[in-house]
């Protein structure tokens, strides 16, 4: 069952369409570029652990962490989720039935 004739649906395309033309934006295509990310301050630490590998002595735990933070910045959400997951199931422990 049509709501509309065929001419009110006519009237109402054309009516609903005659305001439609989008208006055109003035962009600066210069502004349009991705802006310039910033070296991450966990790639800064290892480019000065590079110069002077003597910065690990007494800071071994923090360079560890440095490294795996560092690594996680450079790949995709997705694979990042993904070790996650593969983290947290290895960690999980199972208890036996009936505790």
């Amino acid at each position: 069952m049509l709501r509309f004739t065929e001419e009110e649906f006519q009237a109402f395309s054309e009516r609903r369409n005659k305001g439609r033309s989008r208006p055109k934006t003035k962009k600066d295509p210069f502004l349009s570029l991705a802006p310039v990310k910033e070296v991450s301050p966990h790639a800064k630490a290892l480019a000065a652990l590079a110069k002077n590998p003597d910065l690990r002595d007494g800071n071994c735990e923090h360079f560890e962490q440095v490294f795996i933070f560092d690594y996680f910045e450079r790949k995709p959400l997705t694979s990042m989720s993904c070790c996650m997951q593969r983290l947290t199931e290895g960690n999980v422990q199972k208890q036996p039935p009936g505790k």
